[in-house]
């Protein structure tokens, strides 16, 4: 049984979106979907503007 101890976090690597989601690709391969309604700036931007993100936290 694996504990908390054994749980490394997770690393984004890059971030893509779809019409009405954005999806994280985690560096183990794993991708998390959530939908764009959860964050309305992202919502109502454009597809230009969602492409310039950057990731920050590491």
């Amino acid at each position: 049984m694996s504990t908390s101890a054994n749980i490394k976090p997770a690393r984004a690597t890059s971030i893509r979106f779809t019409a009405h989601k954005m999806v994280v690709l985690l560096a183990d391969g794993r991708e998390l979907a959530v939908p764009l309604d959860w964050f309305p700036k992202l919502r109502d931007a454009g597809q230009a503007e969602r492409e310039k993100w950057r990731l920050i936290g590491i």
